[in-house]
C-alpha cells in the first residue's frame, strides 16, 4: 500500500502512531466502507495487538473525532475518507508516497520511522546541492562519499518534535527490521586531553550514517 510521506511525519510530529495505523489498517482490508460486528472487531484487535475491543474504539472514536472516518448513524455504514481528502484536510506539504507491505502491520513502526529518515536525508541532500549550486561551498554531509549520509539525531529531533533518545529509537528500529542501514563513523582524534576520562565525558556521540 502507497502511504503519502506527509501522514507519516504529521503521525509522529502529533505522536498518533496507534490511531493512524487503524486507519490504515482499515483502508487496506476494505473497500473504503465497512459495516462492524464481533468477528470484524475481534480480528482487527488480533492483527493490530489490541488487548482489548475498548482500545479499537478508543482510536475509531478519535478517527470519526477528526473525520477521517464518517459514520451513516441509519445504515450503520463507515466510509474511510481518500488521501486525497485528507491531504486537503491536514494541508499537505508534498504528495509523494512509500510503499509499505501490509502483510505485516507489526512493522509499520519501524517502516514509518525508516521512510521518515529517508524522506529528510534527501531533503538534506537536496538543500545541500542548492547550497554548493549557489556558491556557498558548504555541505551538510561533510563524509566526503555519496554512498552514506548523516543525519544526527538531534536534527531529526527538531523536525519532528520528540527527544533525541527517542530519535535514536526510531533510527535503531528502523535498523533492526532492515529498513534503513546504518554504519559506524569514526574519526581520528589529535591532540587528546591528557584527563582522558573527564574528556569521553564531555563527548557527544559522532552520528551515524544511513546508507539508502
Amino acid at each position: 500500500m502507497n502511504i503519502p510521506v506527509q501522514l507519516i511525519r504529521i503521525t509522529l510530529e502529533q505522536k498518533i502512531k496507534n490511531t493512524v495505523k487503524l486507519y490504515l489498517y482499515l483502508k487496506w482490508i476494505t473497500s473504503g466502507h465497512f459495516i462492524l460486528n464481533g468477528h470484524v472487531i475481534k480480528s482487527i484487535c488480533n492483527n493490530l495487538g489490541y488487548k482489548t475491543p475498548k482500545t479499537f474504539y478508543k482510536h475509531l472514536n478519535l478517527l470519526l473525532k477528526w473525520k477521517w472516518i464518517t459514520l451513516n448513524s441509519k445504515k450503520g455504514r463507515y466510509r474511510i475518507i481518500s488521501y486525497k481528502q485528507l491531504a486537503k484536510k491536514l494541508n499537505f506539504r508534498a504528495y509523494s508516497g512509500v510503499i509499505f507491505d501490509p502483510v505485516d502491520f507489526s512493522k509499520l513502526n519501524a517502516f514509518m520511522y525508516g521512510a521518515i529518515i529517508s524522506y529528510f536525508v534527501k531533503y538534506r541532500r537536496r538543500a545541500d546541492s542548492l547550497s554548493r549550486s549557489k556558491g556557498s561551498g558548504r555541505s551538510s554531509n561533510r563524509n566526503g562519499s555519496s554512498s552514506y549520509n548523516s543525519l544526527p539525531c538531534k536534527y531529526l529531533a527538531g523536525v519532528l518534535n520528540i527527544s533525541q533518545s527517542t530519535a535514536s529509537e526510531y533510527k535503531q528500529l528502523a535498523h533492526k527490521h532492515g529498513f534503513i542501514t546504518v554504519v559506524k563513523k569514526y574519526e581520528t582524534l589529535d591532540n587528546v586531553p591528557s584527563d582522558n576520562n573527564n574528556y569521553w565525558k564531555e563527548l557527544i556521540d559522532k552520528p551515524n550514517a544511513i546508507v539508502l
